[in-house]
């Protein structure tokens, strides 16, 4: 058995080795800091799910309502101007 063994080529044999490939586009750049950190595991997902809901649904301080709520601003009488110096 030997014999005929050693007479066959070793095809599956590499001589060099192979150049490294480029890593995964999924896995570098922000998509793969973004999987990496804040969608590694379901907690985390929860997390910035919740966090980025909070972002997005929270009012803003320019809506009409917040404006709305202090107290109304009155007009200085041109009596109470200090005067202008020349």
């Amino acid at each position: 058995m030997t014999d005929t063994m050693s007479n066959v080529p070793a095809f599956y044999v590499r001589e060099a080795p192979l150049h490294p490939m480029p890593p995964p586009a999924a896995m570098t750049g922000a998509i793969g800091w973004l999987r990496a950190n804040l969608l590694s595991t379901p907690f985390n997902i929860a997390l910035t799910l919740a966090c980025v809901l909070l972002l997005v649904c929270r009012p803003s301080s320019n809506s009409s309502s917040s404006m709305r709520s202090g107290p109304e601003p009155t007009a200085r009488p041109a009596s109470s101007l200090p005067p202008v110096r020349r």
